[in-house]
């Protein structure tokens, strides 16, 4: 099976139907791939036994091998420059905005918020699970299968307009993150590379993003306001009216 993402043709081989079906929006019939990705039954077993041994929840094989295949081809993706962030983007007249957080922390609600407030001026690219890639000295962002409960993924990039650290709070604010706090926020919502050559390549692509891409931090609640508010902040520009 080949797909395409992040302007990357990635040949997968898999042994259950169900990455066909996830991917089935990102498929192509032809193409050179950049490389290949298998996942054997070996690596599925010690996946179930590291989940066991760990008291989570273990799904079954065919999911197994979906999480894996997308572990693998993050870390290859990385030698292309591709870079995996756990958030949720969402894009607005264009412009992209990436929402990270730990997981449970409110990036869904979030930008669930921002497609009412924008309707169709907004178009989330990935709920979950995107990859950031530059090009022509601006970072993209790029919908993956890979996208969260939700379902949210379009198969298109936009450029990155803004990162934002998502927070809880009762009124909502914005204001510019800077310095070591940027650096920890984001390096710890990407994968853990395998070697030194991939810590490398990943500092150096983290280091090229943080460099042209701005972050701020949002406190937010469950309103539109918040959408609102975030909005304005990094964009600079005027949000609708909340009474529309």
């Amino acid at each position: 099976m080949l797909i395409r993402i992040a302007e990357m043709t990635i040949e997968i081989k898999c042994h259950y139907d169900y990455l066909p079906w996830l991917c089935r929006g990102y498929t192509v019939e032809e193409g050179e791939p950049l490389f290949t990705v298998e996942v054997d039954e070996a690596a599925i077993d010690e996946d179930i036994k590291k989940l066991t041994e760990s008291g989570q929840e273990v799904f079954g094989r065919p999911y197994l091998e979906g999480v894996e295949v997308y572990r693998r081809l993050c870390l290859e993706a990385l030698r292309y420059g591709a870079i995996f962030l756990h958030s949720a983007c969402i894009a607005v007249d264009g412009e992209a905005y990436c929402f990270t957080a730990d997981s449970g922390t409110g990036k869904s609600t979030h930008i669930g918020l921002w497609k009412r407030l924008f309707g169709d001026r907004a178009i989330i690219i990935n709920g979950d699970k995107p990859l950031l890639r530059e090009k022509d000295g601006v970072f993209h962002v790029y919908g993956t299968p890979w996208c969260g409960k939700e379902g949210w993924s379009v198969n298109t990039g936009a450029p990155v307009k803004a990162l934002c650290l998502v927070t809880r709070a009762e009124t909502n604010f914005i204001e510019p993150m800077d310095g070591f706090e940027v650096i920890f926020s984001i390096i710890r919502q990407t994968l853990h590379p395998r070697t030194e050559d991939e810590l490398e390549t990943v500092l150096d692509i983290l280091d090229r993003l943080l460099s042209s891409t701005p972050m701020y931090r949002l406190g937010c609640n469950i309103s539109l306001e918040a959408a609102k508010v975030a909005y304005e902040g990094m964009s600079g520009k005027a949000a609708p009216s909340l009474g529309n």
